[in-house]
C-alpha cells in the first residue's frame, strides 16, 4: 500500500473513538483498496480504455 494511504489510515485512527481499532479501519477500507487494484489491472490489461473517452 502507498505510504500516503497508510498515513491517512493512521491519522483516521487518531480522530476515531477509542474503541475503534486499526484492524476495523483496515477492514472498512479494504473494498476500496481491492477496487483500486482491479482498476489498475484492467487498465494494464486493456490500455485502450485510457484513451477511449478522449475521442
Amino acid at each position: 500500500m502507498e505510504l500516503v494511504s497508510c498515513l491517512m489510515l493512521f491519522s483516521l485512527l487518531a480522530v476515531m473513538a477509542p474503541h475503534v481499532g486499526l484492524g476495523e479501519i483496515f477492514k472498512g477500507v479494504a473494498p476500496f483498496i481491492v477496487s483500486d487494484f482491479l482498476r489498475l489491472a484492467l487498465l494494464i490489461a486493456l490500455p485502450v480504455l485510457t484513451t477511449l473517452f478522449l475521442l
